[in-house]
């Protein structure tokens, strides 16, 4: 209600149908639509880290400095920094940019 209130989102967006498990056929296509893919060993900060737990691509990071990397951790409840160690590099299946950022 306060969104409403504030006009942050429209009457015709509706959040709450929001599954656990995301279209990564969509979220894919975003990715590719939206932001300019790179090579899956090329990750530096402020990427877009893609991760595959299952058929489909699933889950976001964003990757941080120093070899770490920024996500919301379901089992954690709550947004962790963790170390993009070689387990999270096994599900990695793609790395983005957004596109016109500055180094």
């Amino acid at each position: 209600e306060v969104t409403k209130e504030l006009e942050i989102f429209k009457e015709e967006y509706d959040y709450t149908g929001y599954s656990k498990i995301p279209d990564g056929l969509q979220l894919l296509a975003h990715l590719r639509k939206n932001c300019k893919e790179k090579n899956i060993n090329e990750y530096k900060a402020g990427d877009i880290l893609l991760f595959r737990f299952s058929h489909y691509p699933q889950h976001l990071g964003i990757m941080l400095e120093d070899g770490y990397f920024i996500h919301s951790f379901m089992r954690a409840r709550k947004v962790v920094i963790q170390t993009l160690s070689q387990d999270w590099k096994d599900y990695l299946i793609g790395v983005f940019e957004f596109p016109d950022l500055i180094d």
